[in-house]
């Protein structure tokens, strides 16, 4: 320990002691002074004396005592105490404040720091409870812990010193900060605590904001970021509960892990293109946040990023984004619209667990992975698993009880316990894998599936795959298996649309899509119930027809209306008398595509007129032989009344 620090201490002791005596080394104009390296030393420094200080303290850049001595310190304890003490001039001679120099100076209103002062050491001015403002200047480059703590009048301060260590923490009282242009960078935990602070300036000059440097802050309602800064540290605004909107620069490149975790009040945040990594719990607990635009700039999300933040509503992560980490937006109960890119390969554990509003999703035929209980108790309804997951973890889909279907992708070839277990309502189940391997089943206490889906759910399997998944453990327990998968697949390639024919009593369907399987339907008006003596048969059936194979999606419908329509008889050269005469029945197939419509069948220079329901004539011609296209101003959904001699049927553009 210094000789100085122990004398201090002896002063204090005799003081106790009731002795009235301190010693140093001289005393000119009623201030004390102490050689600060012996008697031929150049310099003194500021020190303790008998009953101490008070008013109005001028300290003068140099002292004569026999010669001429430097003032370059204001050492231990010089000022302890001393509670008349009301303000101090300390000249621009002195480098360094020492320990415990102004603690307890309670009627010390008004300090001025010169710019020759490079540090204050610990407990510097703890207790002045009467300091309002105060100003660090640039020369100054380190601060003690403590140094101003417990100066419960202090509400000001303006910094000028390159940067700002933990100086203030926990210092209640403070409300404003300026950070001057000549400041470089915030410190750890500089301003950590101070819950009155309601207003911060940052200079330009700013390049970092460290860690937990406002965490605490709840009296901080906004805050501007400079353009100068570039990182901002792992729970720098942690628990800022009063900020509302935060703008964060386009210098930023990385958002520190716990950065604005626990800002409730937080109801906007802009993150710039700049930005390449959101750290862990960045915005955990955020509950005011609505929505959030995560540019294309953003490579990783952290775990948790995003947890508890029950007001958002809307996500759209970037194509930038290879993976969604665990936690991120877990129990994020108004989460109801979530895009997910063509880049994302896997999703995390527990990644949109909680999430009870998000009741769609479609996962990019890009995820290879959905990890553990990644979208436990969400409130999704429908699921489709791409082609390209191989993995579903373990209680995956677990406790989604709005979920009534699920799509498993042809490239499946694991799934985890209790991956669908508790989803109570599934009633269809699309597998398309084609070699089937065992799971666990409804006897096993860790099912794949809930028991009521074995029983009461319908299992749909690629076509000639049934037996193999009826010999396959966990599969072979539904009680109900069916060939043909009719869903919509994310990424995967759509079937040709079929083509309609007809020709000598046979309707024929092809598509271009190699392995494709033609399912069809054919509906007749005239094939109806009712009442009455007399019924016309229009002879009109309705042709639509959609092409399936599996591990692609289904084709659109080709439609078409297959009727016949009278033909009249050869009668030249015929006798009326002896004559059995009979109209023939000509088939036709009418077809519309966008506004065109295709006659095919109509017996050769038939007149056909198109109308549209209010009898206006939309298009006309003369069939000839083979296929007959007629252009109308008909719109997709409108209904065509086609003419064909004397027989008309209606048709419906699509």
């Amino acid at each position: 320990m210094k000789t100085f620090r122990i004398a201090f201490l002896l002063a204090v002791f005799m003081s106790m002691a009731g002795a009235n005596s301190y010693a140093y080394d001289f005393e000119v104009d009623g201030i004390a002074y102490n050689y600060n390296d012996g008697s031929s030393g150049a310099s003194v420094s500021v020190t303790y004396k008998d009953g101490g200080y008070s008013g109005n303290v001028i300290i003068p850049p140099s002292v004569s005592y026999g010669k001429t001595y430097s003032v370059t310190s204001i050492g231990d304890g010089a000022f302890h105490s001393d509670s008349g003490l009301t303000s101090v001039t300390i000249p621009n001679s002195v480098t360094s404040i020492a320990y415990n120099a102004f603690r307890y100076c309670s009627g010390l209103t008004s300090v001025t720091i010169p710019n020759s002062v490079t540090s204050i050491d610990e407990y510097a001015f703890c207790g002045c409870s009467g300091l309002t403002s105060l100003t660090i200047p640039n020369s100054v480059t380190s601060i003690g812990k403590y140094a101003f703590i417990n100066c419960s009048g202090l509400t000001s301060v303006t910094f000028h010193c390159a940067n700002i260590g933990n100086w203030f923490s926990h210092n209640y009282s403070i409300q404003k900060v300026i950070i001057g242009d000549e400041v470089t960078s915030i410190g750890a935990s500089a301003f950590s605590g101070c819950s009155g602070l309601t207003s911060v300036t940052i200079g330009n000059s700013v390049t970092s904001i460290g860690a937990s440097a406002f965490s605490g802050c709840s009296g901080l309602t906004s805050v501007t970021i400079p353009n100068s800064v570039t990182t901002i540290g792992g729970s720098a605004f942690y628990g800022c509960s009063g900020l509302t909107s935060v703008t964060i620069p386009n210098s930023v490149t990385s958002i520190g892990g716990s950065a604005f975790s626990g800002c409730s009040g937080l109801t906007s945040v802009t993150i710039p293109n700049s930005v390449t990594s959101i750290g862990g719990s960045a915005f955990y607990g955020c509950s005011g946040l609505t929505s959030v635009t995560i540019p294309n700039s953003v490579t990783s999300i952290g775990e948790y990023a995003f947890q508890l933040c029950s007001g958002l509503t809307s996500v759209t992560i970037p194509n930038s984004v290879t993976s969604i980490g665990e936690y991120v937006f877990s129990y994020c109960s108004g989460l109801t619209s979530v895009t997910i890119p063509n880049s994302v390969t896997s999703i995390g554990e527990y990644a949109f667990c909680g999430c009870s509003s998000l009741t769609s999703i479609d996962i990019p035929n890009s995820v290879t992975t959905i990890e553990m209980a990644a979208f436990w108790k969400s409130g999704l309804t429908n699921v489709i698993i791409p082609n390209s997951v191989t993995t579903i973890g373990g209680s995956a889909f677990e406790s989604c009880s709005g979920l009534t279907s699920v799509t498993i992708g042809s490239g499946v070839k694991s799934i985890g316990n209790y991956a669908f277990s508790k989803d109570e309502n599934i009633v269809t189940v699309n597998s398309l894998i084609e070699e089937p391997f065992a799971i666990e089943g409804k006897s096993s206490s860790s099912s794949v599936f809930h028991g009521d889906t074995y029983i009461y759910g319908k299992l749909k399997v690629p076509f000639g795959t049934k037996d193999k998944y009826k010999a396959t453990k966990g599969w072979r327990d539904f009680d109900t298996i069916e060939e043909g998968v009719d869903v919509e697949i994310p990424g995967a390639e759509k079937c040709a649309t079929p083509t309609i024919s007809y020709n000598k009593g046979e309707l024929t369907f092809s598509c271009d899509t190699e392995g494709a399987t033609c399912k069809y339907t054919i509906t007749d008006a005239d094939i109806q119930s009712g009442s009455g003596n007399k019924v016309q048969l229009s002879v009109a059936y309705q042709v639509s027809v959609v092409a399936m194979k599996d591990g692609y999606n289904n084709s659109e419908a080709a439609e078409a209306t297959l009727c016949w329509v009278d033909v009249q008889p050869q009668t030249e050269g015929v006798e009326v008398a002896t004559a059995v005469q009979s109209i023939e029945a000509q088939p036709v197939l009418i077809q519309a595509n966008g506004q065109v419509v295709r006659i095919t069948g109509a017996p050769e220079g038939s007149a056909i007129a198109i109308y549209d329901t209010s009898g206006q004539l939309m298009g006309s011609g003369k069939a000839t032989a083979g296929t007959t296209d007629i252009s109308t101003h008909l719109n997709n959904g409108d209904i065509a009344i086609v003419k064909i001699g004397d027989r008309a049927v209606k048709v419906v553009v699509r």
